[in-house]
Formats: structure tokens, sequence, C-alpha cells
């Protein structure tokens, strides 16, 4: 394996045995939308979708007090209960005008017990490692749906539930990348060759495929944290078994480029051409992007028009629940952010901010004062799911959609259980 000054254990299997039903179940589902995604979003009865199945079935699991009350006594977790109840006046309100399009704008709001979920769920060291390896899984397999819905026309001959397949859909599955990149460098070291194999594969490939601006902006953000916390993961790096795998992906890479240079109908110089543009469009104008739906300038013409309206409604409280926030095309402005401006105004926006950003600053300014390097590679994982996180909530609808705001939500449950875990021991 690697050459190391101290090597890290590996997970043993043995360790999975006295894993809860409760856990088990909670990973499960989380598995299930983590790699099918909006399809996983379709399953049920309207208006109970799969998210909201989920949520009766976790509520069902883990709504006790005995787990209730650790996550309350914690600063995050009342800022959680807060982002959930205080908009509820505010969507009754907007019930009665608009009827159940309020709940569901208000989806963005109650999403967030899955951060509660998340920390339920790993209540102790063994179930944090265990969910520490089923990460591996949902990267491999994420990055696995996606390379397949780029060759096969999954959601055309997929099977369909209320007419949406049940595969094909990879919203916002470039933010696994990043996370995925932080998996293979911290946990690399636990993994035999063939799986390391596997796991750079599922990270590279996909990420030139998909080489736009959030996973460019995630990878670089990530990048920086781990430089900057190389003391963490690199005393165990194996340089020569690193090579190893870069020279075989590089081959891999090689013969696909020159098998595809044959092949006119994959248009390969056009969709380079179109990702330049697009990579170029994150500094500055691109003539070639600026008519198109979802760019740069479009997303910040939404963003204003979102700003300007809660301003002129009420900038304190927001705009409410039931109408939409931009055209109908574009439901959600592509920023969560934004997205709860415009709902609960400053109010909601100064909570989201406590839970999404001050509590993972905090954690990534505690890191270094952790002793167990065990607990310092854990937390250092989660402080990387952060940046990965934010690629696809500063621009995309990642924490109104339950296909991303599920999983996200409740890794960010996984990362405050481990935060406690970590700093409690330190």
């Amino acid at each position: 394996m690697y050459a190391v000054v101290k090597k890290p254990a590996p997970i043993a299997s043995d360790s999975y045995r006295n894993i809860t039903l409760a856990s088990l179940i909670a990973v499960g589902i989380v598995l299930v939308f983590w790699v099918i995604k909006r399809s996983a979003a379709y399953i049920g009865v309207p208006p109970l979708w799969g998210g909201e199945i989920s949520l009766i079935i976790l509520s069902a699991v883990f709504l006790r007090w005995k787990t209730v009350a650790p996550f309350l006594r914690n600063t995050v977790g009342l800022l959680v209960l807060s982002f959930i109840v205080l908009p509820i006046p505010f969507v009754l309100l907007g019930y009665t005008q608009w009827g159940l399009q309020a709940l569901e704008d208000y989806a963005v709001f109650y999403y967030a017990i899955f951060i509660f979920f998340g920390y339920a769920a790993v209540s102790n060291e063994k179930t944090q490692n265990f969910f520490i390896r089923m990460i591996y899984f949902g990267i491999v397999l994420n990055s696995l749906h996606f390379i397949l819905a780029r060759i096969f026309p999954l959601q055309e001959i997929a099977p369909k539930i209320n007419d949406v397949a049940l595969l094909g859909h990879n919203d916002s599955c470039y933010i696994y990348y990043s996370f995925g990149l932080a998996y293979a460098l911290i946990f690399g070291s636990q993994l035999k060759f063939h799986s390391q194999l596997i796991l750079w594969a599922s990270i590279i490939i996909p990420y030139l495929i998909h080489f736009e601006r959030a996973p460019i902006l995630g990878f670089s953000a990530v990048v920086m944290i781990l430089l900057f916390h190389r003391n963490v993961w690199y005393s165990g790096f194996d340089n020569r078994r690193f090579i190893t795998i870069m020279a075989v992906l590089l081959l891999i890479a090689v013969l696909a480029t020159a098998v595809a240079s044959y092949v006119p109908d994959l248009k390969v110089k056009e969709k380079f051409d179109m990702q330049k543009e697009l990579v170029l469009s994150i500094f500055g104008w691109s003539s070639e992007l600026k008519e198109r739906d979802g760019t740069r300038e479009h997303r910040l013409q939404m963003w204003d028009e979102v700003w300007h309206d809660t301003l002129e409604k009420n900038l304190l409280f927001g705009q409410g629940f039931g109408h939409e926030l931009t055209d109908v095309e574009f439901r959600h402005p592509h920023n969560s952010f934004v997205t709860i401006l415009g709902r609960l105004g400053l109010l909601g926006l100064f909570i989201s901010i406590g839970i999404y950003i001050v509590f993972p600053l905090a954690a990534l300014m505690r890191l270094g004062k952790l002793i167990n390097k065990q607990h310092q590679r854990q937390l250092l994982l989660y402080c990387c799911f952060w940046p990965a996180f934010l690629s696809g909530a500063l621009f995309s609808p990642t924490l109104e959609a339950p296909y991303s705001a599920l999983v996200c939500n409740f890794i960010f449950g996984v990362f405050l259980r481990n935060y406690e875990t970590a700093t409690q021991r330190a």
C-alpha cells in the first residue's frame, strides 16, 4: 500500500456488524438519492414525493427526545430548528392564496431536517467510520451513473415512474467530483490498488467530461484546503502508487481520445470549444454564451431581480411563499442563498449563513488544533465537502431540490456530529 510514516488502519468489515438498522436505513436512502437523484425524488404518489416519503420514514426512525436533545444543545441544531420553524406562518399565509405551491417553495427550509437525520444516524465513532466507507460507493456510483448516461440514452430506455425515467438524471453530480478528490487523497491509503484506481477514474473522467464552471471552482477550493492542511494527509502518501494510477489513467485517456477523434458524431472539437467558453465566462464576458439561459449573465440578472423585489416587498421577512421568484422557465434563481433571501428575507439568509458558512469555517479553523489523526482526517474530508457543496449551492438550486438537498444536508449533519466528536476528544 502506501509507504507511510504511520499507516492509517483500514476499516475492518467486522466493524459494520453492530451498525443499527436505523443508520442502515438512513444511509441507504441517502445513497439512492446520491446516485439516481431526480429519479428518486419522483418516486411516490403526489404530493408525497420521494423526498417527503424519506422525511416521514426517517422522522419515524429518529424523532426521539434522546436523539433530538443533543442536537438542540448545539448552536447549529438551534439554527436548523429556527430555519425550519420560522417560515411556517409565512407558508400558511401563502397557502391560503397559492395552495400547494407555497408548500413546495417551503422545501428549501424543511429539507434542512436532514441535517438532524445525518447527525442522528452517526451517533458514535463506529457509525461515523461506516459512513466514511459508504462515501466511497456514493462517489463511484455517482460517477458511473453520469458516464453511462453520456454513453447510453438512459432516460429513453429506463423504466419510468410518474413520467420520469428511473435512470439518466445527473443534476448536481459535479459536487461529488471535488468531494471525491478529497476522499482519494485523505482516505486512499485505506483502499486496495484496484479500488483506488476506480476511485481516481471516477473523479477524473467525469470531471473532464463535465468541464464547466462549477466543478472547476469546487476543485480549486478543495485543492487549496488540502494544500493548506497537507500535513493531515500527506504523511501517508505513496508517490509511486499515485504515479502508477495516473499513468494507467493517462494511457486510457490517450486511447479514448484517439478513438473519439475518428468518430465524427462525437463532435469532440465542438464540445471542447464549448467547455473553453464556459471556463472563460467565469472571469469575463463570453460572446458565445451571452444569449443562453443559465449563463453567468442570466444568473446575475435573476439575482438582481430577486434582490430588488425583496427590497421592495420586505427586506427583513422576504417575499413569502407561493409565487415564482424569477421567470417561469427557471423556478429558482440558481443560487440557494438568493432563494432563501427571496422567501424569508435577511432573517432566513442570516440563519442559512450560520448553518452553511459560519459552522464549516469554524470547523476548518479548529482542524489544526486536533491531536487525534483519524479525527483530523475525517474532519478535513467534511471541510472539503463544504466548498464542493458551495460550488453547487451558489450557482444552482441545490438546497431547493430533494435530489441534492437531501444528500447535502445529511452530509452536513454527519459533519456536525463528526466535529462534535473530534473537538470533545481533542
